[in-house]
């Protein structure tokens, strides 16, 4: 009979607690809205436009790419000069992106902070749809209220990818 018991509140609190913290599109009212805002701002960098890339950003925003220390970048010049630098690297030497996967999770939603994360995988494809690079990157959003799109980038943090995706 114990054992029943114990078992009996086991499951009660793994269906509850699965309930609490299940992630999905219902739980987090603005998730349409920040697959919008990330494809938006992927159009954008497939076409190299970084007038257009700059607008998906907040005013100050961290990139934190591979091993190397985060960069701040705290002005629209500093952005330029980063982002022309990719540009003509090898590492623009695309045509487009495919979005491989894309996961949506609230880090916080209340009435004055709102941040989501958009845990991504995407390849870069050629002119003949070949895929030439594989990336994985957590883009970290801020709700901003008095902007043309609601949600911007705050912070993009390289991810190794997984073997197998």
């Amino acid at each position: 009979m114990i054992n029943l018991l114990k078992k009996s509140v086991f499951y009660i609190v793994f269906v509850f607690t699965n309930l609490i913290f299940a992630e999905d599109k219902s739980t987090f009212k603005d998730h349409d809205e920040i697959i919008h805002a990330f494809k938006g701002y992927i159009r954008q960098v497939d076409k190299k436009n970084i007038n257009g890339m700059y607008r998906y950003f907040n005013k100050i925003f961290t990139l934190h790419i591979g091993r190397n220390n985060p960069i701040v970048i705290t002005s629209k010049e500093e952005f330029d000069k980063l982002f022309i630098s990719w540009k003509n690297s090898p590492k623009g030497d695309f045509v487009s992106t495919r979005l491989d996967t894309i996961h949506v999770s609230p880090v916080w939603d209340d009435a004055d902070n709102n941040l989501c994360v958009a845990d991504a995988t995407y390849s870069r494809l050629d002119d003949k749809g070949e895929v030439v690079g594989r990336g994985r990157a957590l883009y970290h959003f801020k709700k901003w209220n008095k902007s043309f799109l609601k949600w911007k980038i705050y912070m993009i943090s390289d991810l190794d990818v997984e073997s197998g995706n």
